[in-house]
């Protein structure tokens, strides 16, 4: 049985011997250690599946700024393309018509949403401003860009 002091002392090692390394062996050690723990197709896509159910259904229930909700949806679908490509390396026409779409939908308005946000923080705010944000729309949880 492999006792705590063990699994520290052997992580310690680990991290110890990735800092030594130099980035030319970086790489090569990240390609090793995945070749360690491949899995076969039907399962990466199983856990893919599940990973892009999480992303783009579960994430509605704990984010509530619409960027990052659009961001998981994005991420949802290019993980259930995968996730349907890897086990015969094909994909349905029809699906990938639908998918694209729902895609392309998902990314413009990602991009709008974050255009917004990205805008916002090259306006300068005056007291003014912060008064009216302060009195009325701090107390509804309204955030201030």
């Amino acid at each position: 049985m492999v006792s705590a002091s063990d699994l520290r002392s052997n992580n310690q090692c680990r991290d110890l011997t990735i800092a030594m390394l130099s980035l030319d062996e970086l790489p090569e050690m990240m390609q090793e250690i995945a070749s360690e723990t491949t899995l076969n197709p039907e399962e990466e896509s199983a856990v893919l599946n599940d990973l892009a159910s999480v992303s783009s259904d579960l994430i509605i229930l704990f984010a509530l700024e619409t960027v990052i909700l659009r961001l998981s949806a994005v991420i949802g679908k290019i993980l259930e393309l995968i996730s349907d490509y890897l086990p015969d390396h094909s994909l349905r026409s029809d699906e990938l018509a639908f998918n694209v779409h729902i895609m392309a939908t998902s990314i413009f308005l990602l991009a709008r949403s974050a255009s917004l946000i990205i805008q916002a923080q090259f306006i300068d705010l005056n007291d003014l401003d912060h008064v009216a944000y302060d009195l009325c729309f701090q107390s509804v949880a309204v955030t201030l860009l």
